[in-house]
């Protein structure tokens, strides 16, 4: 007997509450915030060769000729406005990440002082080759 009148009394203090106090007022920050979802992909970067940038032909030959004087596994370095891109091909997946993780070195990719990110392709597949695309950004 007890123990009904301990569950009655939970029921029933249960029951009571003010059912509107949980849900946030329609409008309220507290509200939109419930409602917003992850975005469906990352932000998009520029694309290749964007417009708009500060730098010059004299620049671009220049940045592509460090970039292949620090980064010697790179070919067909090329580079536009505000980005310089490249192409690192190995004979493996595993000789790939090698590479790549030897670009993020000090003494690699990360001496551009004006570079301001790196950002790796995924790896494409062809031939019995592996290879994947470089883009470096730089600063306006």
């Amino acid at each position: 007997m007890r123990w009904v009148s301990l569950i009655f009394v939970g029921i029933s203090a249960l029951g009571c509450g003010n059912k509107d106090a949980a849900k946030p007022a329609k409008g309220s920050a507290a509200a939109i915030a419930t409602h917003q979802t992850a975005p469906d992909h990352a932000p998009a970067l520029p694309a290749p060769g964007a417009t708009g940038g500060q730098h010059d032909d004299a620049w671009r030959t220049e940045t592509a000729k460090t970039i292949q004087a620090v980064a010697p596994d790179l070919s067909n370095v090329t580079c536009h406005q505000i980005d310089c891109s490249a192409t690192l091909t190995a004979a493996s997946q595993d000789e790939l990440v090698a590479r790549a993780e030897r670009l993020q070195a000090e003494d690699s990719l990360k001496q551009l002082d004006d570079a301001r990110g790196i950002v790796l392709s995924a790896p494409v597949y062809k031939d019995g080759k592996a290879s994947m695309t470089i883009r470096i950004l730089f600063d306006q």
